[in-house]
């Protein structure tokens, strides 16, 4: 598995389910999800194989620890759970992440299946979805900063979004937790949003909204670092047009 330039595609509901996963869960759950051909069927029996050298990359970690840390994040990836509406209804799902782990010591892999309520936000996605490139998420080490960074990155093209706290708890499997905002603030936000401007692909800056003095919602303004290209309107272009043509009119008289 090559990490440079695999993409990641989830369905927004899923982007938007309430789980919490450790940092070295989620590496090894997105490096499965960007081998994946969002165009084409999964099935239940189609495995998903990681090696120790390609998580040694992926987490930033000696080779020597990274089949240890790998197996470990398996084995409670299989036990790790989310709740998420269904796809074709208004209905709250909880289903595991995945169905099996196989793992390969003398090879140094693991192969993992997802389960089966797992497969229609990960395959043959249509709509709404949000993609990114591996590479972009490589460096963080938050375990928020992950799922701050695309639940930010599915209003990219809108430029900014609002979110109760609650909502934001709730995504981040944080419900019953910080229940001061400085507390939310001092180590879930800054910190996450600290790595997200510093080692990815966007740049978030958040204000907070209050209701009777309280802090009740988040707005999160999200910018591409990517350099914009501006179009010159049709009156620009004809202004430059004009002073170019009075200009060699004067060098050629």
């Amino acid at each position: 598995m090559e990490e440079k330039g695999l993409m990641v595609v989830k369905s927004n509901k899923l982007i938007e389910a309430s789980y919490k996963l450790s940092l070295q869960e989620q590496r090894l759950l997105l490096s499965c999800i960007a081998q994946i051909d969002s165009r084409k069927d999964i099935s239940k029996q189609d495995e998903f194989r990681i090696t120790a050298k390609d998580f040694s990359t992926l987490a930033n970690i000696p080779i020597k620890n990274a089949y240890r840390d790998l197996k470990e994040a398996a084995e409670c990836l299989f036990e790790r759970r989310l709740t998420f509406k269904s796809p074709s209804s208004d209905k709250f799902l909880v289903s595991r992440w995945v169905s099996s782990v196989e793992y390969n010591e003398k090879e140094g892999s693991v192969e993992l299946c997802f389960a089966q309520k797992i497969l229609p936000l990960i395959s043959q996605i249509r709509g709404h979805f949000t993609r990114y490139k591996i590479e972009n998420i490589a460096n963080l080490t938050s375990i928020h900063a992950i799922r701050i960074y695309e639940i930010c990155l599915q209003y990219l093209t809108i430029g900014s979004r609002k979110m109760s706290i609650e909502e934001l708890k709730n995504c981040l499997g944080i419900e019953n937790q910080y229940p001061e905002f400085k507390d939310l603030n001092k180590w879930v936000l800054k910190p996450a949003i600290d790595q997200i401007n510093k080692h990815t692909d966007v740049k978030i800056k958040l204000t907070t909204i209050r209701k009777l003095r309280k802090i009740e919602s988040l707005k999160f303004e999200i910018e591409s670092k990517k350099p914009k290209h501006h179009k010159l309107s049709n009156q620009k272009i004809n202004k430059e047009l004009t002073s170019i043509s009075k200009y060699l009119d004067q060098s050629l008289h």
